[in-house]
């Protein structure tokens, strides 16, 4: 079993005049980082996405978390009841897999939620209100709640 941590770094959090927020955000398995350590993307919009994900696995073989920059995604498929087959793609022209492991399906659903609660305090300490900060906030007020019922469904 691998270790898995979704690494945020809320300092290099910005906005833009559009409202819009970037920053570090990469996951980081087997002690490498995906897609890179210092990635750039938009973490408000990705964990959001990746939150939904993981809601999703009752009805899915497998889910896909997605980084908006670049082609690059980690999907995420049930093993058995505590364990996730994890493999970091970059689905360009050519597709690669540049890492496949197991991982601990508690240890992503746990990194994933403190990267989001993480970047929600950021934003709320910045005063930073948005529809994807509202999205984000909701996604993981419900993600919290489901968790009991998330393990015993995968």
């Amino acid at each position: 079993m691998s270790e898995f941590d979704v690494g945020i770094d809320c300092s290099t959090l910005e906005r833009s005049r559009t409202g819009t927020i970037t920053g570090e955000l990469a996951v980081r398995v087997e002690g490498e980082w995906f897609p890179e350590r210092q990635w750039n993307d938009f973490p408000v919009v990705v964990l959001e996405w990746w939150l939904a994900a993981l809601l999703d696995l009752r009805a899915a073989d497998s889910v896909d978390l997605r980084f908006m920059d670049g082609p690059f995604l980690v999907r995420l498929s049930p093993q058995h009841q505590s364990m996730f087959r994890l493999e970091g793609v970059e689905d360009g022209q050519i597709r690669r897999v540049n890492v496949a492991t197991e991982v601990s399906i508690r240890q992503v659903y746990d990194s994933i939620i403190r990267a989001a609660q993480l970047v929600d305090k950021a934003c709320t300490e910045r005063g930073w209100s948005s529809d994807d900060v509202r999205r984000l906030q909701s996604t993981l007020h419900k993600a919290v709640g489901d968790a009991p019922s998330l393990f015993d469904s995968v």
